[in-house]
């Protein structure tokens, strides 16, 4: 059974009781995690940039009085907040400011993607930004564990939670480094299999990785139920950046990484719309960071395939604790439900109809990108 998202409903004073109680706990593990040296150069600090994990020109091409809507003005659990401020969303503190404002200045430049395609040192800058707000979370959540561990009388669930994680953020922290290799011009590394400019601002922005459980037909791309070390997790990078007046929309993966092929041919074989709402399926289906910007008429964030994709969990209840070995048959169940054929439909919010302030839409051309 898949742990999907529910609705929670609270009074005022409990969701903010909760609220509070939530804030403090990451507020604690984050100042626990705090690095003593900057991520990137390795430099002793004693304070670290405010890093977004998505350029803030982005963020503010979609925000209404300098905010924007979460990801839970989807869900609607009660006691997280459904809008964020520009300059406090997807952020993470690993980086000094010296780096933040030298390494990443190439992909946060919102001119650079009129003109031109992403080259391998974009590309790098995207990767590297996308596994350092990984690590940001993945340490936060092995602290929060390892406080839990003590005082629930679940210690071997959690340890076992806590092993799975710290693979997590081993394997991340080795991707991370040829991220950084890549982001500075000394190497090759990823295939850029999308990139689609569209004539006007679309009405969410997105950057980060999806870890695709099945293609379009069902086969497996990821198995999420093997925890083995020597079993690797391959994410698909794909960022949804509105700028001024246009927006671009990219996919890219680890080049020595062949389990895509079918999933970029069954892409690519799409009409551009249909290609573009498949992404936007992708994006809601697996990542809770998604911002949506607040202009979006009402019955578009009510609308209920919207929703019931916010609302899905890539967790699954083991079937082996309830009738039996059960993992060929979890991971088939999974396959079917994340076939991205199979995924909830939805409004396409790179359709026109959506423009950020009605820009009409003008012709920049469409980049398609097999491989």
């Amino acid at each position: 059974m898949r742990l999907d998202f529910a609705k929670i409903d609270i009074s005022g004073d409990l969701r903010n009781e909760v609220s509070k109680t939530i804030n403090h706990v990451k507020r604690e593990s984050r100042n626990a995690v705090k690095p003593s040296q900057c991520i990137l150069c390795s430099k002793e600090k004693t304070s670290f940039c405010n890093s977004h994990s998505i350029p803030q020109f982005c963020l503010k091409s979609i925000s209404v009085d300098g905010k924007v809507l979460t990801l839970n003005s989807l869900i609607e659990m009660g006691f997280l907040s459904e809008e964020s401020g520009v300059k406090s969303t997807g952020t993470f503190k690993l980086v000094c400011r010296e780096c933040d404002n030298s390494f990443f200045k190439d992909y946060e430049n919102p001119d650079y993607y009129k003109l031109n395609e992403p080259n391998q040192g974009i590309l790098g800058q995207i990767a590297t930004k996308n596994y350092l707000m990984e690590i940001s979370k993945i340490r936060e959540q092995i602290e929060v564990l390892s406080r839990m561990k003590s005082c629930c009388g679940l210690e071997g669930q959690i340890e076992h939670q806590i092993n799975v994680r710290e693979l997590d953020l081993s394997e991340s922290e080795k991707n991370l480094r040829k991220a950084i290799r890549v982001g500075s011009g000394s190497a090759r590394g990823y295939d850029l299999f999308l990139f689609e400019r569209i004539g006007h601002v679309v009405p969410f922005a997105f950057q980060g990785m999806v870890n695709l459980i099945s293609d379009f037909d069902g086969r497996m791309i990821n198995n999420v139920f093997n925890y083995s070390s020597n079993y690797k997790i391959e994410p698909v990078h794909l960022c949804v950046f509105p700028c001024s007046g246009y927006s671009v929309v990219l996919g890219f993966h680890d080049s020595r990484v062949k389990r895509f092929n079918r999933f970029k041919a069954k892409l690519g074989s799409l009409e551009p719309s249909e290609r573009l709402l498949a992404v936007e399926k992708v994006i809601f289906a697996y990542s809770e960071e998604p911002y949506l910007s607040k202009s979006l008429p009402e019955n578009v964030v009510q609308d209920e395939g919207l929703k019931r994709l916010a609302k899905m969990n890539s967790v699954y209840v083991n079937s082996l604790l309830i009738d039996g070995p059960g993992e060929a048959r979890e991971i088939d169940l999974a396959c079917r439900e994340y076939a991205i054929s199979n995924l909830p439909d939805a409004p396409n919010l790179f359709d026109a109809d959506f423009a950020m302030l009605n820009e009409a839409c003008f012709s920049l051309g469409v980049l398609w990108l097999g491989g």
